[in-house]
């Protein structure tokens, strides 16, 4: 498993590398649809407080990886007197936790159909997530996914910020890759962003809580499943 140091390994020399490309995936939004589960789960906590949550305003002021910090947002939101952010913080990591453990959260159609136009071309896989690592590799397997040939990066106990640029790249360095030989696979603006700032390609594949946000600098959105021609775009990035 790879965890998260507090040094940033950033401009540290290369390693020696191989040739094959990375794809590495945000597991909780971009291959599966985690961020529903947390919408639902926050909407029927605060509903319970007498706070009405829509998805509008989930999407302005929770689009935050780990749910102990959607959850202080939320809290603030409902007003703090309402709602406790420490109990609705376990409330949230609970509904994930039981989501991706049971296999109730599905596999993003984008995200198989880019890895299956992938597999021929013999990329090595990779994901990070902020559950535990033996649920994330629960979720895989339900998912019928050979999570053997994934490598996890389980970061259960990051920062507000995460994925920062440096997540990225211990991934990609630990993998023992160059930056422009991986592929980034973002659901989210601040998860693209730091992607293309570790010097990597970024596909965004955008839920329907960020399909509204910025992506510029990437180098595909992925909108519609119908339009999309993965093997073409593999092969303009790889």
């Amino acid at each position: 498993m790879v965890t998260e140091a507090d040094v940033e390994t950033a401009g540290k020399p290369e390693q020696k590398v191989t040739a094959k490309p990375l794809i590495i995936m945000d597991l909780d939004y971009a291959a599966f649809d985690g961020r529903r589960v947390v919408f639902k789960a926050a909407q029927a906590a605060l509903k319970a407080a007498g706070t009405e949550l829509t998805q509008p305003q989930f999407s302005r002021i929770a689009l935050i990886a780990h749910p102990v910090y959607i959850a202080e947002a939320l809290a603030e939101f409902a007003g703090n007197e309402k709602v406790d952010a420490e109990e609705l913080g376990v409330t949230l990591q609970d509904a994930m936790h039981e989501a991706f453990r049971s296999g109730k959260v599905k596999f993003s159609e984008k995200t198989q159909a880019l890895l299956d136009a992938a597999k021929p071309l013999g990329v090595d896989l990779a994901a990070f997530t902020t559950l535990p690592e033996d649920i994330a590799t629960a979720a895989l397997e339900k998912a019928g996914l050979p999570a053997d040939a994934i490598e996890i990066a389980a970061y259960p106990d990051c920062d507000k910020h995460f994925p920062r640029v440096d997540t990225w790249l211990k991934i990609c360095r630990g993998q023992s890759k160059t930056s422009r030989s991986c592929v980034a696979v973002a659901a989210g603006q601040e998860a693209a962003k730091t992607a293309l700032a570790a010097g990597m390609r970024c596909v965004v594949i955008p839920d329907d809580f960020t399909a509204f946000q910025d992506f510029g600098g990437a180098d595909a959105v992925i909108d519609s499943l119908d339009d999309a021609d993965f093997k073409k775009l593999l092969a303009d990035i790889l």
